[in-house]
């Protein structure tokens, strides 16, 4: 019976680390969003500004969201646990998240510009992903 509960509550750790990075991403990305326009207002209509700068910039939300949540608030967490689901519900809430902006992009920029900006974004969200598993979970020393 112990065992079982302790199993639950490892589960329940885990469920509210990935809400608590969620919620730390989102934030992390509205606080770009907000500030963005904000800073670079005469920027934000150059295709190169959403190629070079942008991406890179929201490319870098998942890593700092895993890193803050994984290795600093649940460090007791096993990082290998989790990288399956952000394999899978990452991409999708990624995937998301890239297309319902991509209207208000076109409109910027232009479609095909859009287009590549959608691109190299599917290129930094993988990128994202390699640094996470190669970098902050295989450094952190916890067993696969």
């Amino acid at each position: 019976m112990s065992m079982q509960n302790s199993s639950k509550e490892k589960t329940s750790h885990y469920i509210v680390a990935w809400v608590v990075m969620v919620l730390v991403n989102n934030i992390i990305a509205t606080i770009i969003s907000t500030l963005l326009p904000k800073m670079f207002g005469s920027y934000l209509q150059e295709a190169y500004f959403w190629h070079y700068i942008l991406a890179p910039i929201f490319a870098l939300t998942p890593i700092i969201s895993f890193y803050l949540t994984y290795q600093v608030w649940f460090s007791h967490l096993n990082g290998w646990r989790v990288l399956p689901w952000l394999y899978i519900l990452g991409t999708l809430g990624f995937l998301g998240s890239t297309g319902n902006s991509l209207p208000v992009i076109s409109k910027l920029i232009g479609q095909q510009s859009s287009d590549t900006y959608a691109h190299i974004s599917v290129v930094a969200w993988f990128v994202s992903l390699y640094i996470i598993r190669n970098v902050i979970v295989e450094k952190s020393g916890k067993i696969k």
